[in-house]
């Protein structure tokens, strides 16, 4: 189901293959990238190289158990043969050998039991959102386009989550927290809002982030009981470290998008004014998305480029990691 063609894993890759398959991946990373300073604009050194590798082949691990579910959440129909499942597929990329053989799986007794066992642990969440598959990262760019711009505080993207489409919340605790977050916004008399999230409406109404997750920001979880080295632990210290680089993230994406407001009312009159600002965001603001200190660029040696699915949240029942 291809993205990286002979190097995907099906449903029954033997663990002993998974590394050669990772290591031959990372390879592909390595082909189209360099990594330098930003600073100076030096290589980065064999441990650097070891955390970028540990992040990239788990956004990939990300990536692929997203696309297998996306794929389920389309076309599987629990009364139909694979076969019959398959004739439905129009997407180009999907392997149909590989897809049958998923589809076996999907419709094997082991997947449904456990895919049953795995709902009723959602259903045992205090505080379930009702965004469905669709991925909070991909929540925040909507909700961002719709504001012109301007980013939500996870104070919105928590209410947006949880009402469903009547109306009602997802449960109880989520209509509390929600009338918490409107009883503090009226307590402001300014209606502004923290920029920092260990202090922002969210915070103050939903309490304090445990086992450093960062809630409702599409952010991954920085917490360092995952196994093996991640991007958290070298080159951000700690949660403080991930919560400024988040907020000076959300502060260039409102800059800019206030600076598209300001050019369309003021196309004239603020021009040098405006390109003033535009190069202080753009030239002096540290882009938080990337590690600190690294700047990936475009390897010119290959001109191969790959195509990825867009990211869904859910893991409904697959769990075979990169």
């Amino acid at each position: 189901m291809g993205r990286f063609g002979v190097l995907v894993l099906n449903v029954s890759t033997p663990i002993e293959d998974m590394s050669t398959k990772k290591e031959a991946m990372w390879n592909i990373v390595k082909s189209k990238f360099v990594f330098q300073k930003i600073e100076s604009g030096e290589f980065v050194n064999e441990e650097t190289i070891g955390v970028i590798k540990a992040w990239a082949l788990e956004d990939m691990s990300t990536k692929w158990r997203q696309w297998k579910n996306e794929l389920k959440s389309k076309y599987y129909v629990e009364a139909k043969t694979p076969e019959q499942i398959f004739e439905a597929v129009t997407d180009s990329r999907v392997d149909k050998n590989q897809f049958l053989a998923i589809a076996a799986h999907w419709l094997s007794t082991k997947s449904k039991d456990q895919s049953a066992i795995n709902r009723e642990n959602r259903l045992k969440s205090l505080e379930p959102h009702c965004a469905g598959t669709k991925s909070f990262s991909r929540i925040i760019h909507t909700m961002t386009e719709e504001a012109h711009g301007i980013p939500p505080s996870r104070a919105d993207v928590y209410v947006r989550t949880r009402t469903r489409k009547g109306g009602n919340y997802a449960n109880e605790k989520a209509a509390e927290v929600v009338e918490r977050i409107k009883e503090i916004r009226l307590q402001n008399d300014d209606h502004s809002e923290e920029v920092s999230w260990t202090n922002d409406v969210f915070s103050k109404a939903a309490g304090p982030e445990k086992r450093g997750r960062i809630r409702c920001s599409g952010l991954k979880s920085t917490s360092s009981n995952r196994s093996g080295p991640s991007c958290s632990q070298p080159m951000q210290p700690n949660e403080e470290v991930q919560g400024l680089r988040s907020e000076i993230a959300t502060l260039k994406t409102t800059l800019n998008g206030v600076l598209g407001v300001l050019r369309r009312q003021f196309p004239n009159e603020t021009e040098d004014l405006l390109n003033t600002s535009a190069r202080v965001v753009d030239e002096e603001v540290a882009d938080a998305g990337s590690a600190p200190g690294i700047s990936p660029h475009r390897n010119d040696r290959s001109s191969e480029s790959t195509h990825q699915p867009s990211p869904i949240n859910d893991d409904d029942d697959i769990q075979h990691n990169l």
